[in-house]
């Protein structure tokens, strides 16, 4: 649900499986223009809490391509409705938005 909600803008590259089975509560992003940081630092103040860099995985970001810039990482539970995400995917690309 939440990478439905991001797969809409073409800035937004999502780093998932093709395989639903197997994909975890963890999306990592990036964004064309707007580095992880300053994404999840504007997220943060609108109080979404996300994780942005290399999140103690170098191997796997070199494996992904993204060890340069890193990623920034959402996080899901089972308690995180579909409200909610809608809404983080919502803000993001609201975000994403204004940086143009």
């Amino acid at each position: 649900a939440l990478a439905d909600g991001l797969r809409s803008d073409t800035r937004i590259h999502l780093y998932e499986t093709d395989d639903d089975a197997l994909q975890t509560g963890v999306l990592s992003i990036q964004v064309e223009g707007i580095d992880g940081e300053t994404l999840a630092y504007k997220l943060g103040e609108r109080g979404v809490a996300v994780r942005a860099g290399l999140h103690c995985a170098p191997l796997a970001h070199r494996t992904a391509g993204t060890i340069r810039r890193g990623t920034l990482r959402l996080s899901v539970s089972p308690f995180t409705t579909m409200r909610e995400t809608a809404a983080a995917a919502a803000l993001i690309r609201t975000i994403i938005k204004g940086q143009s």
